[in-house]
């Protein structure tokens, strides 16, 4: 069995560059923050928001 890909890692699976972690939290920190009154209750939530707002399946 392979090694899972990490953010270590030079790509991960097709090719996709690889994701600065720093970056990456920044960002969660930054959306956490703006998200904050209507009171998720996790990482879930924000990205369960982050994808209805990024998705043409819901207009608006």
């Amino acid at each position: 069995m392979g090694r899972a890909p990490t953010l270590a890692g030079n790509t991960w699976p097709g090719g996709a560059p690889r994701a600065d972690p720093s970056v990456l939290l920044d960002f969660v920190a930054v959306v956490r923050h703006e998200l904050r009154d209507l009171r998720p209750r996790d990482i879930i939530d924000i990205q369960s928001f982050l994808w209805v707002q990024g998705s043409d399946e819901y207009p608006g």
